[in-house]
């Protein structure tokens, strides 16, 4: 079962990498300095914090986007506070224009986070994975609901998108726990974008 769930992996990141072609509608940014970003982003979850805030830039006609988050995760919620950074890109191969200015893109991620905090370090069983360097891997896949805003000169769109992701170490106790099931490694996110 677990080989099936891969190889679907494999053919879904393969197929949705090809088709980067298929380019419809597009993000309306304006053209500006290099230092101010093209985008801000607040999320809820998604392995950053209970609340992350980013700054990025597109790239390559916005089929990539480059964010850069900060997130928290307070005491109240977790037992400790933790501080995350993240460098995180976003491969948007296609946009759907399906009502006048609005749009659908749905996207691939994947970034590296750092905790910023030392006691965060988890203590593991024999035999797991115990190579802890407070940083991780994080991957990701979802989907972006976009309006472009012509009537507003700052901001020129926006949008409110949904991501399911894990963490390598996840993936790693997944291979190697026959008892863990798919469902327990993943993640969920919401989250907007405003653009400038």
């Amino acid at each position: 079962m677990k080989k099936l769930i891969y190889y679907s992996i494999i053919q879904f990141l393969l197929i949705f990498m090809i088709s980067s072609s298929l380019y419809a509608e597009s993000i309306k940014i304006s053209k500006k300095s290099w230092y101010i970003p093209d985008t801000i982003k607040a999320q809820l979850a998604g392995n950053l914090g209970f609340l992350s805030l980013g700054v990025g830039y597109f790239t390559f006609n916005q089929h990539l986007e480059t964010i850069f988050f900060y997130g928290y995760l307070p005491e109240p919620i977790s037992g400790i506070s933790v501080h995350t950074i993240s460098l995180r890109n976003y491969i948007h191969p296609y946009m759907f224009t399906f009502y006048k200015s609005w749009g659908l893109s749905p996207y691939l991620s994947i970034g590296i986070n750092k905790i910023l905090k030392d006691d965060t370090k988890p203590k593991y069983p024999d035999g797991y994975y115990n190579n802890y360097l407070g940083s991780f891997i994080s991957p990701a896949i979802g989907t972006r609901i976009f309006h472009n805003n012509s009537d507003n000169d700052l901001i020129k769109a926006y949008d409110f998108y949904f991501e399911v992701g894990t963490i390598d170490r996840y993936l790693i106790y997944y291979y190697v726990n026959e008892t863990m099931e798919f469902k327990d490694i993943l993640n969920f996110s919401v989250g907007v974008s405003l653009y400038f």
